[in-house]
């Protein structure tokens, strides 16, 4: 009976274990295919660029090397249908290496970075514009995420007449990247460990009014300095965040 029962384990545990060898394989085939952003419902196509942007006021909070807060900021934008141009990369190759990396073996589940494609054109012009130019949407996303993991969005609301201004809260998010190529890691300081409640709370209240002073700084700092492709109307200006971007 014993002996039965021991075959009958032992043919249950090697089907578990080809099986779960055939879903990797799947898995790591599918992940590495092209897959393409939705198509854009608005009347515009969409330019994109990224700065990075410094905030010598201020020492950033989630570091612990006392360098000033530095934030990459990406900005999508209308632009008018028919431009042509090179396409925007859903994420610069080595930042694209870095987050398919940040998961260790669970990223062969998911997937590759470098295979999703934007509806986007890199450095696109802003079409000649009446008044002030596009009213600005600030982004935050939640926490962990990068803000390319919204480009859909992004994409739609740009095609709609927005400019949307995507920031990345530095340190917090599993990985960033800045437009020279450096990345930057998630930090003890821009994330939330405890698992007490209450601690859990006012870390994420502390973190809360970082990523509110980043978008503050953003929308000071483009106001003051427009972007390269031309300035934006930040007299019309609305704020949209996911989880504790939308708490910010």
């Amino acid at each position: 009976m014993l002996r039965t029962i021991g075959k009958v384990l032992g043919i249950l545990v090697a089907a578990l274990v080809v099986i779960t060898l055939a879903g990797v394989g799947v898995s790591s085939v599918a992940r590495g295919q092209n897959r393409q952003l939705a198509v854009p419902t608005g009347p515009a196509a969409v330019g994109r660029i990224e700065l990075a942007l410094v905030d010598a006021s201020r020492v950033d909070p989630l570091s612990t090397d006392g360098h000033a807060r530095e934030l990459p900021v990406w900005i999508w934008y209308p632009t008018a249908k028919g431009t042509s141009g090179a396409p925007a990369p859903y994420l610069p190759k080595g930042w694209a290496d870095a987050a398919n990396g940040v998961n260790g073996p669970l990223g062969l589940l998911l997937q590759d970075n470098n295979a999703v494609r934007t509806n986007a054109i890199a450095s696109a012009p802003l079409p000649p514009q009446q008044g002030q130019g596009p009213p600005v949407v600030v982004l935050l996303p939640g926490l962990g995420p990068s803000i390319a993991e919204y480009s859909q969005l992004a994409e739609d609301l740009a095609s709609h007449g927005y400019a949307v201004v995507g920031i990345n809260p530095t340190g917090s998010p599993m990985v960033v990247g800045f437009p020279d190529g450096r990345l930057v890691y998630a930090t003890p300081q821009g994330n939330i460990a405890e698992t007490n409640i209450d601690a859990w709370y006012a870390t994420a209240t502390r973190l809360v009014g970082v990523w509110a002073d980043d978008a503050a700084f953003v929308v000071a700092a483009l106001t003051k300095s427009p972007p390269p492709f031309g300035a934006l109307d930040f007299n019309h200006l609305a704020y949209v965040g996911h989880s504790l971007g939308g708490n910010a």
